[in-house]
């Protein structure tokens, strides 16, 4: 058994990553995004 790792990164993983982190992007921001939506702006500037 070889003590050092050696990782593999293909084209296939690092898209799965990209697509994982847009995802989480995206769903961090829906909830944030949505709370404001309905803010009133006058409300918000106090």
């Amino acid at each position: 058994m070889d003590p050092v790792v050696h990782p593999e990164l293909t084209a296939r993983m690092g898209l799965k990553i990209l697509t994982a982190l847009l995802l989480a992007a995206v769903l961090g921001g829906i909830y944030p995004a949505w709370k404001a939506s309905r803010l009133d702006p006058l409300e918000a500037l106090r």
